[in-house]
């Protein structure tokens, strides 16, 4: 029936166009219109051995808008390197499988774990790992896998002369270069920009750009704290006392970094877990976070076009209960095609009504409206 429906709206709109060409000398192109790609499925990951670490941080990635679209319509066929090692490949299977037409359930995401293990040793086993060290170990190996640069340009020693460029002329040239040396789907989403800047007492100026995927905030304190101070606090200024200048003097400094460009997946690692001597501990500290976050206020000197739209949305959530030696982790993710929240507490998976903020969280994944 749907196919005889779909069928006859196709016949009217062809007499429609037909009808509308005759009446008037004006023949416009047809406009081609993107697919837009629709899977309702909802699903959880196996547990297949204290791989909570691992699913919880796969849902977030799972569930990222736009990133996937290029995986569930297969045009990542093209995108994967010859000599890949298997990890865009077992993630482009266990997606379909995801995101198909069934109701439920769950799938055995064994084999992209065994293609982490043979590129990270650390993965190999049943022993409980990092959230966040995973979730870079993916980004990264996605990243080699659907790499398309093939020739990267020549290694040189990078400058930054504020005298002879302004700060966006060195921000893009460094870009430019580490684009010409790594470029991929990942790096179009993930993959954001900060800067470094020392200034001597004399006031000379040293600075570096450099990229990052996550940014990792410390506590400012051990009381209650939103995720604005704590973006706040990774920026604010810090005092060198014993800094050598290209004065040849030692004098105090101040060091100071500043998000330059933002990318389209925001990602925060908050740094729960220290270690005191041979001991990891971790910190148990509340963190309000907003369903809707706007980095206008911390962005300072930057007018990189990246920074017009500085409004995101929070999509997943990494949660991790308990202490080290039996500590959980479980994934709190918005379903990019349902826009409703789930929990994915590995197999099972329930409908969240609605954002708890408390102690567990871990790592917030925001995606740029």
């Amino acid at each position: 029936m749907r196919s005889k429906r779909m069928r006859r709206r196709l016949i009217l709109r062809f007499a429609s166009t037909i009808s509308s060409k005759a009446s008037t000398e004006i023949i416009e192109q047809p406009v081609v219109k993107k697919i837009k790609i629709e899977y309702t499925r909802v699903c959880g990951l196996q547990n297949i051995g204290n791989t909570c670490f691992l699913n919880s941080a796969l849902q977030c990635v799972i569930n990222t808008p736009q990133f996937n679209d290029s995986f569930l319509n297969d045009s990542i066929r093209n995108q994967i390197q010859p000599k890949h090692k298997y990890v865009a490949l077992n993630y482009w299977n266990l997606l379909k499988k995801m995101r198909n037409q069934g109701q439920g359930g769950s799938e055995n995401p064994q084999q992209l774990k065994q293609s982490l293990s043979n590129v990270c040793n650390k993965f190999r086993g049943g022993r409980q790992e990092d959230s966040q060290e995973f979730l870079r170990q993916l980004l990264t190996s996605l990243n080699e896998d659907l790499q398309r640069v093939t020739k990267p340009s020549p290694y040189r020693e990078l400058q930054a002369d504020i005298k002879k460029n302004t700060l966006q002329e060195i921000s893009d040239n460094w870009w430019n270069y580490f684009k010409g040396r790594d470029d991929s789907l990942v790096q179009d989403y993930f993959t954001g920009q900060i800067i470094n800047k020392v200034i001597c007492q004399c006031n000379h100026q040293s600075i570096a750009f450099d990229n990052f995927q996550d940014l990792s905030l410390a506590f400012p304190s051990s009381s209650q704290c939103t995720l604005q101070q704590m973006i706040q606090y990774y920026l604010q200024q810090e005092v060198l006392s014993q800094y050598t200048c290209v004065c040849k003097s030692t004098r105090k400094a101040i060091k100071q970094q500043q998000i330059w460009r933002l990318p389209q997946i925001l990602v925060f690692h908050l740094k729960r877990f220290y270690y005191m001597g041979n001991r990891k501990n971790k910190i148990n500290t509340n963190v309000i976070y907003p369903t809707q976050l706007d980095m206008r206020q911390f962005i300072n000197e930057s007018n990189d076009k990246s920074c017009q739209q500085t409004k995101y949305e929070l999509y997943g959530v990494v949660k991790h209960y308990g202490d080290l030696n039996f500590g959980h982790y479980f994934a709190e993710c918005k379903h990019p095609f349902l826009q409703k929240w789930f929990v994915f507490n590995d197999s099972s998976v329930s409908n969240l009504s609605s954002i708890n903020c408390d102690n567990s969280a871990y790592l917030l994944f925001y995606s740029k409206l």
